[in-house]
């Protein structure tokens, strides 16, 4: 019982918790004793461990992340970026890594009043696994961010985010006080999936950078909004509209949606949220493109908090194991159940024999009876025994 309460603790109480693998070929190399296994028997496990998924266009799935912060629609297969129409395939998922996928689209819309903000983005993924991907985040200043169970990181990565939006809420409707305009509405691309130069003129200070292609002033307020609108970028054959003005609120806050998508894809370079050098590089405290006279105190005043040491905000990846709780229930649980089996065995093999030996008394006690001469015998004695 005790060697076997050992054996318990050694193969189940100090296992890690079951994850999937972003490797469709790994080996189970997360076992003390693996070491101790011939390379043959590990090397022989690639490919065996991990069974092949089918997701058809239109589901909706999360990542294995820390803190699987977004949701993601299968959009299409085979779609290259915007280059190429969709075939609507459908290709196995075998554990590709999405931290090869790229961003190619982020679409943005904001309301001045009441400071809404609505970020929508497409990802392409790469064969073996050629998926277009689509995900969006609403941020309204009204309403809380917060999940009961969630950990105090995943609201801080929205609290952060929705922060970076009220500074670029907060600077539109600086640059748009006094007209006719409460909402924008831009359109960025990602210049390498595009054959042509379209949008790279006007590119924010994201990684990747991406172009503004399309931007839309509007008053949606007014009944006949269609006619106080204002379209301009290089799909209209017109520069954008407040373009300058825009490109560093713009930037923090794509960099920050941008953040949570690459937190989802296990991408590290690039996010600002685990990468302390990244944070610094993409969030901008002080905007030289502006307009001066536009500004106020509270400008770019969340982008300030953020980089603040005592106020800033990164995930830091983590490792998480067995509880005491878990600990003691996994020990326990599987001696209890080896103790049983060996236990089910041990009365099997007491019954299998015990029976034999039933069937061996039986056998004797209803044999045949075999001849014997004990009268003969028994006169002749009598005979000897008179003479």
């Amino acid at each position: 019982m005790v060697i076997i309460a050992f054996w318990a603790a050694a193969t189940v109480g100090f296992e890690p918790y079951t994850t999937f693998d972003s490797n469709f070929n790994r080996t189970d190399d997360h076992h003390w004793y693996t070491p101790l296994l011939p390379d043959s028997v590990v090397e022989g496990q690639k490919g065996k461990l991990c069974e092949p998924v089918i997701f058809n266009t239109g589901s909706t799935i999360q990542t294995n992340g820390i803190f699987r912060l977004l949701s993601y629609t299968i959009t299409a297969y085979d779609m290259d970026g915007m280059k190429n129409a969709p075939n609507h395939t459908v290709a196995e998922y075998k554990g590709s890594i999405l931290s090869d996928c790229i961003v190619v689209s982020v679409t943005l819309t904001v309301r001045v009043r009441p400071g809404t903000v609505v970020t929508e983005a497409k990802i392409r993924c790469p064969p073996p696994w050629p998926a277009l991907l689509s995900t969006s985040y609403s941020f309204d200043p009204g309403v809380s961010t917060s999940t009961v169970g969630e950990s105090s990181a995943y609201f801080d990565v929205f609290w952060w985010l929705g922060n970076l939006g009220v500074d670029l809420a907060y600077r539109i409707g600086e640059v748009l006080e006094g007209g006719n305009y409460t909402m924008l509405s831009a359109d960025l691309v990602n210049p390498i999936t595009l054959f042509t130069s379209v949008g790279q003129n006007y590119t924010i200070l994201t990684e990747p950078p991406l172009s503004l292609i399309s931007l839309i002033l509007s008053n949606p307020e007014e009944s006949s909004w269609n006619a106080t609108s204002s379209a301009s970028g290089d799909i209209f054959d017109t520069p954008p509209l407040i373009y300058t003005d825009l490109i560093i609120p713009m930037s923090n806050y794509i960099s920050a949606f941008l953040g949570l998508i690459y937190s989802d894809l296990g991408i590290l370079q690039n996010n600002i949220y685990v990468n302390q050098t990244s944070l610094q590089q993409l969030i901008h405290t002080n905007d030289t493109l502006v307009n001066s006279s536009i500004l106020r105190d509270k400008d770019l005043y969340y982008a300030n908090q953020m980089l603040d040491p005592e106020n800033g905000y990164r995930i830091d990846p983590f490792e998480g194991g067995k509880n005491a709780a878990g600990w003691i229930v996994g020990v326990v649980g599987l001696t209890f159940s080896i103790w049983a089996g060996l236990w089910q065995l041990y009365m099997l093999v007491v019954s299998y024999f015990a029976g034999r030996k039933d069937e061996r008394c039986k056998l004797a006690s209803t044999g045949p009876m075999l001849p014997t001469r004990q009268g003969s015998t028994g006169s002749q004695l009598t005979r000897r025994g008179t003479l």
